[in-house]
């Protein structure tokens, strides 16, 4: 068994080496590093592109496995849009670490589950093996702890110092897990209005290349949606063939800009088909005839430079959802602390701590003011003999 670990060392050390990405450093002979295997892992990313790699152990091969994974800090739509976890196989893990696209590899990755706070899932119905590799990425400038809970299996660091036992944390840390990073105050803070859902919406593509994203709610996912997008005003026919909208899952939209791809060459749900009426005017149309409960429709134009482009989508069995304007209210302002740099100011969320009851000392006696005096200030005359 040792032998084979410091096979498995050997070889993380040499992909290690040949990427120059992956931050892990084999243990040195005789110094072997704390293995650590459980079902309920913490750990921390505190660098842009920083990544975790664990070790996945299946405890039964007929029973579904899941992963859930919760972090810190939420409501940073830096961090939501830049971090998750792939499960991969031995030979997708291979391929993952040898520069292949993990959005491609992975068996597993983890999808947004609904309601606040934010958590990612993973599930494989039929394992069929005994071991998998997780990858934990956090591709943001923003720090975080995540926690990871396995059913139905056990994560290990077989490196050591990635990650540590919710259970059983080290003494290090004074048996208890390690404190949580959580954002810090902000500078105005304004009430969060629930968006306003409309049937229809006008908005401007500003330039070559420009994307606008739009959030879509299907109100019955028994019956199909169609979407429809005009030119707003109908005059802009030079557009025909450098304008589109196309409509992306949740897990689609994040390999999307997660990968940096041009939404009209990213794999979609649908695109808008362009047809011309009788009466000249131009019409993309999109039907789902299963459609899920929620997509994002992304509308670019990508061949003309036109100063403003106006356009409207029209949705049927679904909404749009576009943000309220929140009432200004007379709030007193507060200073955010300095960061000194560019960086999202963070709090580390402390233990309570017992205050100590102040000690009660009697006030010290006033000094007196000084008393006048009948001396004249002014200098006393000298008589002349």
């Amino acid at each position: 068994m040792k032998q084979l670990r410091s096979w498995f060392l050997l070889f993380i050390g040499l992909c290690a080496l040949a990427l120059g990405t992956v931050p892990w450093v084999a243990a040195q002979e005789g110094t072997p590093a704390a293995v650590v295997e459980s079902s309920r892992v913490s750990g921390t990313l505190d660098a842009p592109f920083d990544k975790n790699y664990l070790v996945l152990r299946v405890v039964g091969q007929r029973r579904p496995l899941s992963i859930l994974m919760e972090y810190v800090p939420q409501g940073r739509w830096e961090l939501d849009d830049r971090m998750g976890f792939f499960i991969f196989d031995p030979i997708g893990f291979d391929a993952y670490l040898n520069g292949g696209n993990g959005g491609a590899l992975a068996v597993a990755s983890g999808d947004a589950l609904p309601g606040y706070p934010r958590r990612l899932q993973a599930i494989i119905n039929e394992p069929n093996r005994d071991v998998f590799y997780i990858v934990v990425y956090n591709d943001s400038p923003l720090p975080m702890n995540y926690v990871l809970t396995a059913q139905n299996g056990l994560i290990s660091d077989q490196i050591g110092g990635q990650i540590i036992d919710v259970y059983n944390p080290p003494p290090s840390t004074g048996g208890e897990p390690p404190l949580i990073v959580i954002p810090g105050p902000t500078v105005t803070p304004t009430p969060t209005l629930p968006p306003r859902r409309v049937r229809s919406i006008s908005d401007a593509l500003t330039g070559r290349y420009d994307s606008n994203f739009h959030e879509l709610r299907v109100l019955d996912t028994n019956l199909p949606i169609r979407l429809e997008m005009t030119y707003d005003p109908p005059e802009q026919y030079l557009q025909d063939k450098g304008f589109e909208f196309n409509v992306f899952t949740d897990h689609q939209l994040r390999v999307l800009l997660r990968d940096e791809i041009l939404p009209w060459r990213a794999e979609d749900m649908t695109e808008g088909h362009l047809t011309i009426e009788p009466d000249g005017r131009y019409v993309w149309r999109a039907e789902i005839v299963e459609p899920y409960d929620q997509y994002t429709v992304v509308v670019s134009q990508w061949r003309y430079s036109l100063l403003w482009l106006g356009y409207r989508l029209t949705a049927e069995n679904a909404v749009f959802l576009t943000p309220r304007e929140a009432v200004a209210t007379a709030t007193p302002t507060v200073a955010a602390p300095s960061t000194g740099g560019p960086f999202v100011v963070v709090q580390v969320q402390k233990r309570p701590t017992v205050t100590p009851v102040p000690t009660v000392t009697p006030f010290p006696t006033p000094t007196p003011f000084p008393e006048a005096t009948v001396e004249s200030p002014l200098p006393t005359p000298t008589v002349m003999p």
